[in-house]
């Protein structure tokens, strides 16, 4: 996690947090605000009183408040510190970090992208980019350590692309080594990371809500309003979607021939599908792969403690919940509530309320199944939204085991009804074929709008496709490519070295570190995420064109190369000490770093722990994200934050922390790019995706705080979360570990083991395209993990899905990346089974699945703008790491689950233990 927020702070915003070395303070503060902030967004999908929690200011909603405040405060300070920056060097023309893209953006409209808007912009890139690179990282890493063939699969391959001996490099040389060219050739290791995001995606579901009456492919029909859900992490577990061998961790099954096949993106749904496919997808493979091929190149890694179940924690992102001890090893070759308002602190539902709850669903499901006798085909109902409330700590488990029984099902709701889909006929129905059909809506946008504002993930039309335009733009350029490859090699170094030390003490360490706009509107705002019409295709249109461009993509390369070189230097660390580290917490704080300086040009050092504000930030982030997602169950949400009582009032208190972040973000950047004078300018205003937005507007911070704080969240949870699910995976199956290292060693070229930072530098475009393995392992690590399980939409007219049941105007329909890995109908009989090979052809080369089979990234016109950022730096830090180090669960006993929040963070971190993969101590220049 710190690992991961470093990486994005760098890349995103040029800002150096250093959370993965402990000493910003201020960044630690914010990675917990951030996460607590996830959490308690996520918590109002399930809390039907977390509105009068937050008009009340009671309870997790003002927790939330207070979170999302600080959170805020510290983007702003970015922001204001970043325009300060440009201004005194406004002359330069080397643009790196996407913060200030979008800062020059909002000179050309100033009315429209305020300090606000430009803030939640840079939050939804700061949580992609944190979240879900450090998440798959940890679950990669999990898996792993139950996969030691696996692991030793992927350390072979980095050993073979790099082409590194184990006894001769130094960390710093062997991350330099790391080059695109080897990341491209390590096929088995992106495997790797893609079964880890199939089997715990970063976002375990995503929904929209139906613009109008519609009919899904299945033939059922949508009614205007509802909520249409799709299920990752469900998907990613289905038999009739990836095989009989669904639920078995297999990198194979990502490979044809060894190279890396991708999968349809409305299969595979871990970066979205569609018009909001994420655009930093190869991102964050450069980024896990650049840190796996470090980790696991110079460490084995093993659980702590083997019997510990390791289990999600309920957020937004697939955390890991706790933590996640490993051991690095160097390679050698309820109580009674006297107060009558107590239930409303609570996050639980009292006795009393879930009886209540339990009459109602029952008297529920019994008239509407006669009402809906005789009439339009409607899908078949699987129980209420209750439910969900009662089984809100196993969500997405739950919603896999609907969805083994239905493809499709209705969920009823007081005034609304919610539809969850696992059919990637349905899905790509609802992300392309009838992309219009399907927004946020009010609901989401509700929910999400504290923590996310007006930021991509958040909003819908105009808005997002500006975001959508500059983000595109930025993700396309070789600059930010190259620069958060850098970025990403720097910070793998730092976690190996972390990982070093614990590895020679011995030590386990924790690795990890409308409907839907009611909802997600506290989070999102206007942002990206949490809009649909003018402002979605605003920010998508700016979004674009920053992702397209080569300068944010080298720009990023260099970003995440350095921060991926941080993170091995700290495991490095932990493996010469034999110390357990967690390993999601160190994705998270590297991955925030990279979306921080990628997109904001602002460097936080959370990894390095010296900034308390980024750490605040994080919290709060995980904090609001779990509460956002539980106002999706919690029917009494607007009632808790209009009394600003329970979950709304500690989501109240976290959104406050990110609002202060992300408002001094701004602020700052500002500052920069206004300041007279200075030759530099002309660089700054192409060096991030905040300083574009900021020169299309400086009237309406709101907006730009909402446009932040989607970048953040893309940028930080997502990526981060699938790096610790990729991690975990790779500490369950070893062989497959050992694979993705083999081949990081052989598409890198470097045989020898050498200093982590010359390594890193070998980790070019062309290894990581060679790095097929790599690709697969990430993505069947999404399928499985999706970093948002369950995504909604709102129907927005009368529709009839392809399945043939009708839905109506106002219904959700939510499509479920988590339950839709899981379907043995989508994926085979192995689709429980972690298997990179399913994505790989006959020659090893990755192949691609339909994006509304593979969701992890969306699909149709939202596919994720970021997925190729997202899977550079995955595949930047995976190869960095897993190149010097073997990663181990630190107890093998332990459940590893998701925490449930919006994005599928594992449940209280991912601790690990590193190896070294030589008998020399690493070179730590």
């Amino acid at each position: 996690m710190r690992c991961t927020l470093d990486s994005i702070f760098k890349v995103g915003f040029g800002v150096e947090l250093n959370c993965l070395e402990g000493s910003n303070a201020e960044g630690n503060e914010f990675i917990k605000a951030f996460d607590d902030s996830n959490e308690l967004v996520y918590w109002r999908y399930a809390d039907p009183l977390w509105k009068l929690k937050r008009y009340l200011n009671i309870g997790g909603e003002a927790t939330l408040i207070k979170n999302i405040k600080f959170i805020h405060n510290f983007v702003d300070k970015v922001i204001r510190t970043k325009r300060a920056q440009m201004e005194k060097e406004q002359h330069c023309n080397n643009k790196e970090d996407i913060l200030s893209r979008f800062l020059v953006e909002s000179k050309k409209d100033p009315g429209t992208m305020t300090d606000q808007y430009l803030r939640d912009i840079i939050l939804n890139f700061m949580i992609a980019g944190k979240d879900t690179t450090a998440n798959t990282l940890s679950w990669f890493i999990y898996v792993l350590c139950k996969k030691p063939l696996i692991q030793e699969n992927v350390a072979q391959e980095v050993r073979r692309v790099i082409r590194s001996p184990q006894n001769e490099d130094s960390l710093d040389n062997f991350v330099e080594s790391i080059t695109d060219e080897a990341l491209e050739e390590m096929h088995y290791l992106h495997a790797t990371l893609t079964e880890t995001l199939r089997l715990y995606p970063a976002v375990p579901v995503d929904g929209r809500c139906a613009e109008t009456d519609d009919t899904l492919p299945d033939g059922f029909k949508l009614k205007k309003g509802d909520g249409v859900y799709y299920m990752a992490y469900a998907m990613g577990r289905m038999a009739y979607i990836w095989g009989d061998d669904a639920e078995e961790f297999k990198p194979e099954r990502w490979l044809k021939n060894g190279t890396f096949q991708p999968e349809s993106p409305f299969k595979f749904v871990a970066f979205n599908a569609g018009p909001r496919i994420c655009l930093g997808k190869d991102f964050a493979y450069r980024q896990m792969k650049i840190v796996s091929a470090a980790l696991v190149h110079f460490f084995r890694f093993r659980l702590s403690d083997d019997t510990k179940n390791v289990t999600y924690r309920t957020m937004l992102t697939l955390h890991i919940s706790g933590s996640l001890n490993i051991h690095a090893v160097p390679r050698t070759v309820h109580c009674s509530m006297a107060n009558p308002l107590d239930f409303l602190l609570s996050p639980t539902p009292s006795v009393a309320t879930t009886l209540l709850y339990i009459i109602f669903s029952v008297l529920i499901v019994k008239l509407l199944s006669r009402k809906l006798q005789g009439k339009k085909k409607y899908h078949p109902i699987g129980g209420t939204v209750f439910n969900q409330l009662l089984n809100f700590y196993r969500v997405h488990d739950y919603m896999a085991d609907l969805a083994g029984k239905y493809k499709t099902y209705r969920l009823i709701a007081p005034f609304r009804s919610e539809v969850y889909t696992s059919e990637p006929a349905n899905v790509e129905h609802m992300l392309k074929t009838n992309f219009e059909k399907y927004g946020k809506g009010p609901y989401n946008c509700g929910i999400l709008n504290d923590l996310f504002g007006d930021g991509i993930f958040a909003v819908d039309g105009h808005k997002w496709r500006e975001q959508r335009k500059v983000s595109s733009l930025e993700f396309s350029t070789r600059v930010l490519r190259d620069y958060s490859s850098i970025v990403f090699r720097k910070n793998a170094v730092k976690l190996a070295k972390i990982l070093s030390g614990a590895a020679t003490s011995n030590q386990p360490v924790d690795i990890q570190g409308p409907y839907n706009c009611g909802i997600l509107g506290d989070l999102f705002g206007d942002g990206i995420f949490a809009v649909d019409g003018h402002k979605w295709r605003e920010q998508r249109k700016v979004a674009s064109l920053e992702f397209s461009t080569k300068v944010l993509r080298d720009y990023s390369s260099v970003v995440f190369r350095k921060n991926a070189v941080r993170l091995a230097k700290i495991l490095s660390g932990a493996a010469t000490s034999n110390q357990p580290v967690d390993i999601q917490d160190l994705f998270m704080k590297s991955t925030f770093d990279s979306i921080s300086e990628v997109a904001f040009g602002v460097e936080l050092d959370s990894l390095g722990g010296s900034n308390e504000e980024g750490a605040k930030f994080s919290v709060a982030v995980d904090d609001v994200s779990m509460r956002t997602l539980w106002r999706y169950v919690d029917v009494l949400w607007k009632l808790k934050r209009a009394l600003n009582v329970g979950s709304e009032a500690k989501l109240k208190k976290s959104l406050q922390v990110l609002d202060e972040f992300v408002y001094k973000l701004i602020h700052s950047r500002s500052q920069q790019m206004n300041m007279p004078g200075n030759d530099s300018v002309m660089r700054l205003k192409k060096d991030d995706i905040l300083s574009r937005f900021l020169q299309l507007t400086e009237a309406n911070p709101k907006y730009l705080r909402d446009i932040t704080m989607s970048f953040l969240i893309a940028g930080k949870d997502t990526t981060a979360t699938t790096l610790s699910w990729f991690i975990y995976m790779l500490c369950k199956y070893p062989h497959i570990q050992e694979k993705v290292a083999q081949e990081i060693k052989d598409a890198t070229g470097r045989k020898e083991v050498e200093d982590i930072s010359e390594f890193a530098a070998c980790v070019t475009e062309e290894a990581l395209g060679n790095m097929h393995y790599l690709h697969a392992a990430l993505t069947e690590t999404l399928r499985i993990y999706p970093a948002v399980a369950v995504d909604a939409k709102q129907c927005l007219c009368d529709d009839i899905m392809p399945d043939g049941f009708s839905v109506k105007k106002g219904d959700m329909v939510a499509y479920q990346p988590y339950a839709m890995g899981r379907m043995k109908s989508i994926w085979g009989n192995d689709a429980e089974e972690f298997k990179p090979e399913r994505w790989l052809d006959k020659k090893g080369c990755f192949q691609q699945a339909s994006p509304f089979k593979f969701t992890a990234f969306q699909a149709g016109l939202r596919l994720c703008l970021g997925k190729d950022f997202a899977y550079r730096q995955m595949k930047i830090f995976s190869a960095i790491l897993l190149r010097f180090f073997t990663v181990k669960l630190s107890d093998e006993r332990k459940a590893v689950k998701y925490r449930p929040m919006l994005t599928l963070l594992i449940n209280g971190g991912l601790i690990v233990r590193t190896f070294h993969r030589m008998d020399e101590k690493l070179h730590e220049t």
